[in-house]
């Protein structure tokens, strides 16, 4: 009777063996499948078997994982040819521009004192441009690449804020746009890092300019609480559309082509403002009703 017994429980155990070898064999299959490139196989789970269901729960979260990994780097890929594909059209403007204008220079004597140096005032202009471009990119690869470490200190916000006004005043006056500075009696102090806020405020003016010159104004608004300074940069130009709202802040993302073609930009400084604000400790927004007011909003800490 005994020997009946341990004859069924090893016929038993050989068919749960059996069983256990065929499922692992199909597992193998799939994985192998799924590792030359078949992403329509998946684990289908059909064990009673306790160790075997959380083995393949186990392996179906980490193919999960490596599918998102494998998503992400197809996205970088494409965010990576899109930026080269920008910064070669946006380096290849201005040098083109420059590489005419110096050769008319060059070979035409006739050219008066005159036309002269509205050649060369467009040389030094296009040349200035092409700078902030380049600095664009390295600031973005920096910020990226951890390799941007910001110096914080206490700084004065609003003597900032007068100065960035003041070295943008001629594109201001240019597009013929009211400059509104709403600061408050006495100056308001951050923590930050000089140079980075001077960045922000630099790139969000830039926006504005760009994508505001439809309006009449242009202002900035600061105000303290508690522990926070909130800096409010406006224009009343035609704005940012409702449903793009969510992405302006997204690398090398770019609304319609601007009728300020001067002010056409690469997607990215705005990037750079959101990377900057949040590595001093503070946020940023946007909220836009076209054509009546349009409101770039960051914080940075207080500094009493």
């Amino acid at each position: 009777m005994i020997f009946y017994v341990v004859i069924f429980i090893a016929l038993g155990l050989a068919a749960v063996l059996l069983v256990m070898q065929q499922r692992l064999r199909k597992l193998t299959v799939t994985l192998q499948n799924m590792r030359l490139g078949d992403r329509s196989d998946r684990i289908r789970l059909v064990s009673s078997q306790p160790v075997l269901r959380e083995l393949y729960e186990e392996i179906e979260n980490v193919l999960l994982r490596l599918r998102q990994v494998q998503e992400q780097n197809v996205t970088n890929d494409l965010t990576r040819k899109q930026l080269i594909s920008n910064m070669s059209h946006d380096l290849r403007t201005p040098l083109t521009s420059i590489m005419g204008y110096v050769e008319a220079l060059e070979s035409e004597a006739s050219l008066s004192v005159e036309q002269r140096a509205a050649h060369l005032a467009i040389v030094s202009k296009k040349c200035r441009s092409l700078h902030r471009l380049l600095e664009d990119f390295f600031q973005l690869a920096k910020l990226e690449a951890g390799d941007d470490l910001l110096v914080i200190k206490k700084v004065n916000l609003s003597e900032l804020i007068r100065q960035t006004f003041l070295l943008h005043y001629r594109e201001i006056s240019d597009l013929r746009l009211t400059p509104i500075l709403d600061l408050t009696e006495h100056d308001i102090m951050a923590w930050a890092d000089e140079d980075a806020v001077v960045r922000v405020l630099t790139n969000l003016l830039s926006n504005s300019l760009k994508y505001g010159g439809d309006g009449n104004e242009i202002g900035i608004h600061i105000h303290a609480e508690p522990d926070k300074v909130w800096v409010e940069l406006w224009d009343n130009g035609r704005g940012i559309p409702h449903e793009q709202q969510a992405d302006i802040f997204e690398r090398l993302y770019t609304l319609e082509k601007s009728r300020n073609q001067h002010y056409q930009g690469t997607g990215i400084g705005l990037t750079i403002v959101k990377k900057l604000v949040e590595l001093q400790g503070g946020a940023v927004s946007v909220q836009s009703d076209p054509f009546k007011k349009t409101i770039f909003s960051f914080s940075l800490p207080r500094a009493s």
